[in-house]
């Protein structure tokens, strides 16, 4: 959604994301809805969902600023499953587990934000008088992108922005908003909080992405659309890029590895 947005149709990518994933388990004491008093209760979903509060509160920027989602480190964490045991309407539940997951670009922001959500969620079941189980099962580090490969998209995007306030774009220039002047464009380098086969490819050889508009952000789904003058867009940067700007990221990666 940062690029819709930015109201541009597409823009290089700097760094995928790190992640980490954590399973939560958390115990409490079984019993009937009617008959146990809400001051003596160890509901154990009452638990999760003050911890799951906690970790929305702890990943949530003070401001929302589209412009700087576009440089930041896009922190984000994601509660995707809960399960509830045993899920009858008139129980109180005594198990109740859910999953966190936890992205950034600065491996180091996202330590410590795992630390903070880990103790705070063993904090909170401590203040219940209750037990819980959290699991680190999943590590990744950040990949960044080729800061040649990224140098050179960013520069063949302001040329086709430039061809497009020229009258040159073809059908590219149906994807720049009318009114907006070449001063405004800002040709930001974007953190994908996604894992892409980059990442596989990053072993082998220096890697770069180019993320293009999706409408309202969705991707994964049936309801994914990039519209056909956003793809023209992205068609010319990374022509452009191939024909003017490859062979200097190549020459500089070189230069990089001969130091």
């Amino acid at each position: 959604p940062v690029l819709q947005e930015l109201g541009q149709p597409a823009a290089a990518v700097a760094a995928i994301s790190g992640q980490t994933r954590l399973s939560v388990a958390v115990y409490g004491t079984q019993g009937h809805a009617g008959t146990v008093p809400m001051a003596g209760r160890k509901d154990a979903v009452a638990a999760a969902a003050e911890a799951i509060n906690y970790v929305e509160q702890r990943c949530t920027p003070p401001r929302h600023d589209p412009a700087a989602d576009a440089e930041d480190t896009m922190l984000v964490c994601t509660v995707g499953e809960v399960r509830v045991w045993p899920g009858a309407s008139n129980v109180i539940s005594s198990n109740t587990n859910f999953t966190v997951d936890i992205r950034s670009k600065s491996d180091t922001e996202r330590d410590v934000t795992v630390k903070d959500v880990m103790t705070a969620i063993e904090r909170m079941c401590a203040a219940r008088g209750m037990t819980c189980v959290v699991n680190r099962n999943h590590d990744a580090s950040t990949t960044l992108c080729d800061d040649g490969i990224t140098a050179g998209l960013k520069r063949a995007t302001a040329d086709v922005y430039r061809d497009v306030f020229a009258g040159e774009g073809g059908a590219a220039a149906a994807a720049v908003a009318a009114g907006v002047d070449a001063d405004s464009i800002v040709t930001a380098a974007l953190v994908s909080g996604a894992g892409h086969d980059a990442l596989a490819m990053a072993e082998a050889c220096p890697i770069g992405m180019l993320f293009v508009r999706c409408r309202d952000g969705i991707s994964h789904s049936p309801l994914e659309h990039s519209g056909p003058e956003d793809v023209a867009f992205a068609g010319r940067v990374l022509f452009k890029y191939l024909k003017r700007y490859q062979s200097e990221s190549v020459l500089a990666g070189e230069r990089r590895e001969e130091l």
